[in-house]
């Protein structure tokens, strides 16, 4: 199935639709020309880009200095783009198609590449659980209605090692309505950081000495300590991370830092990016041997966006930041994310790598995996799936229906395509009405960015106040997680809502704040679909959390459970413990525990429980 057969909506309105979700906001001028103005290119041609030594003036074949002249091609099957290391200032925005034996190649040359946000193309986005602002949003690299691309780096370490630098704080990747997208072996980094963060090197009453990381920009000035760049703005929050437990939580601001960033108490330069805090009376309230983070709570972005593509690959990659919002994948038929470790860079003392979620897959379908990743310094979730329920408001006509986005940060993308098949659940009970029928979309009208006309096809469903539309089409139809290290979470490791298949095993939970894994069901707060219907949770490690299976529901009853056929076996447990509510189907067994029971907890709403064959081990 292409990618224009998947995302089409329907006739006028679909046009209009996409042409506002796709094209709003975008420049014109020599850099990003329309795509009726590119010039083709007549494949199988090399071209250059060397920001050091190129001339945009030179013809096709020897190197150009900018993106601008590729942006105005328009690449053909067996192209090949080498892209030597130095400095560019405009986005990366190639066109085009390749085919599966002759894709279209773009290779980023060992070396830095630093992209800088003077010039940089800006879009009008709206991403799922991701959006304060609606102003347009930098960005560094985009593929945007391209097929069969292939964007390749020489390496993650070593003298291939290829390191993509964005100097200013844009989205880093935005995929769009495209098919068949490889990235591979790049290294992405912030030169400013999105969360600043110290070290405490010693603390002894009123005074400490902290040493800032790396990438985060300050100042002393008039005595006070202050962070500087783009993180202000939308309040401030912090975290404590104790380096030798390896146990990070949400911590609020240290003793002094206020809401701007600075602090109370005095602050003397000492050099080697260290400083000397001065309280005039009281304990400092930090602690040596541990590391402060601290972000801009505004989400006003996505650091790796993917929206209405296909097959869409990340492997053999490493990432040191995330400028926003981590990796947000929406609407999105088949993904893999395969050996992407998302970490801080070695040699440095920084210790964050993601601004929130590491991974989010919104309203996805197809075969999703995620295998052999190392995710260590988050702000928010390692990975979360789940879909978007909409809230009914009103019944217009005999087969319409007035949708509205509920989540403030969720908003402005269309949440059905024509062909969707959506389900009305009951708010109080996220369970479908006994014998309601699903109904198929056949047209999607915007009334503004949070309210959405649907018209579909056969007999109206029944529905009452506050209940919230669920789109049964688009959940993956299998999600595998495994061979994933998650550690430095302050909250949880996976939160998972599909319908479809879930496979969660062989990864490692290491301190995770809170559960390892938190299944939800919600339609109070975020608005997250789906229920569970099939997750296997097997041979994984945690230590010292566990999994949480629960629900907004309130009073749950047995009779209405909203997960079901959940299977947690043959886990190696040192500490932590399994709650679950309003589960039919929850089989926990051939789990091992160290020193003492495995704590099992399925309150009275869960029914069909086997609990059986469980173990205790030595340590």
């Amino acid at each position: 199935m292409t990618a224009k057969k998947i995302f089409s909506i329907s006739g006028v309105a679909a046009i209009l639709l996409m042409g506002r979700l796709v094209g709003a906001g975008e420049p014109a001028g020599e850099s990003y020309p329309a795509q009726d103005k590119l010039i083709p290119s007549t494949g199988k041609t090399t071209y250059r880009i060397d920001p050091a030594g190129g001339d945009d003036a030179n013809p096709a074949g020897k190197p150009w200095k900018t993106f601008g002249r590729l942006n105005a091609m328009k690449l053909a099957p067996g192209d090949t783009v080498l892209i030597a290391p130095g400095v560019q200032e405009e986005t990366l925005k190639p066109s085009g198609e390749g085919t599966v034996r002759n894709p279209v190649v773009i290779k980023f040359l060992p070396g830095l590449h630093t992209i800088s946000i003077k010039k940089v193309f800006r879009k009008q986005l709206f991403i799922s659980n991701a959006i304060d602002s609606a102003d347009p949003i930098p960005v560094g690299i985009m593929l945007s209605q391209v097929k069969h691309f292939r964007v390749q780096g020489g390496g993650v370490e070593g003298a291939g090692k290829t390191t993509l630098l964005y100097d200013g704080r844009m989205m880093q990747i935005l995929t769009e309505n495209s098919e068949d997208v490889d990235y591979s072996r790049l290294v992405l980094d912030m030169k400013r950081t999105a969360v600043s963060e110290f070290r405490v090197l010693e603390a002894q009453g009123s005074m400490a000495t902290i040493q800032v990381a790396e990438g985060s920009d300050y100042k002393v000035e008039n005595g006070k300590f202050l962070w500087r760049g783009d993180w202000l703005g939308g309040g401030m929050l912090a975290q404590d991370f104790d380096l030798k437990s390896g146990v990070c939580w949400r911590s609020g601001a240290p003793r002094g830092w206020t809401t701007d960033g600075q602090t109370v108490a005095k602050a003397t330069e000492l050099g080697e990016r260290k400083i000397k805090i001065e309280f005039a009376s009281g304990e400092s309230g930090i602690k040596p041997g541990h590391q402060y983070q601290f972000r801009n709570g505004k989400r006003v972005m996505a650091g790796v966006h993917t929206t209405r593509s296909a097959r869409i690959t990340f492997r053999d990659c490493e990432v040191n930041a995330l400028s926003c919002m981590g990796f947000v994948s929406q609407f999105t038929d088949g993904m893999t994310i395969q050996r992407v470790n998302v970490v801080p860079p070695a040699n440095t003392i920084r210790t964050c790598s993601a601004w929130a979620d590491i991974f989010q897959f919104s309203n996805c379908r197809g075969e999703i995996l995620v295998d052999s990743c190392r995710l260590s310094g988050m702000q928010d979730d390692a990975l979360n799936c789940h879909g978007t329920y909409l809230r009914i408001i009103e019944k217009r006509g005999e087969q319409q229906l007035l949708t509205r986005f509920v989540h403030p940060q969720t908003y402005g993308f269309a949440p059905y395509t024509v062909g969707d098949e959506i389900a009305v659940m009951h708010a109080k009970i996220l369970r479908e009405y006994p014998n309601n029928p699903r109904a198929i979309v056949s047209k999607v009208e915007r009334i503004t960015d949070k309210d959405w006309l649907v018209t579909i096809q056969g007999t109206m469903p029944t529905f009452d106040k506050d209940d919230v539309i669920d789109n049964i089409t688009w959940n993956p139809s299998l999600l595998t997680i495994r061979n994933c290290h998650v550690s430095v979470d302050p909250v949880r490791g996976f939160l998972l809502a599909s319908r479809g298949k879930i496979v969660v095993e062989n990864n490692t939970f290491d301190h995770c704040g809170m559960s390892a894994i938190l299944v939800e069901g919600d339609a109070m707060g975020w608005f997250e679909s789906s229920p569970i219907r099939d997750l296997l949770i097997k041979n994984n490690r945690f230590l010292n959390c566990g999994v949480s299976i629960t629900t907004s529901v309130k009073g749950p009853k047995p009779e209405e459970p909203v997960h079901e056929n959940i299977r947690i076996l043959n886990n190696d447990f040192t500490g932590g413990e399994i709650k679950a509510k309003s589960v039919k189907g929850l089989r926990v067994e051939g789990n091992r525990s160290v020193k003492s029971a495995l704590n099992v907890q399925p309150d009275a709403s869960c029914t069909d429980v086997v609990v059986n064959g469980n173990k205790v081990v030595a340590e």
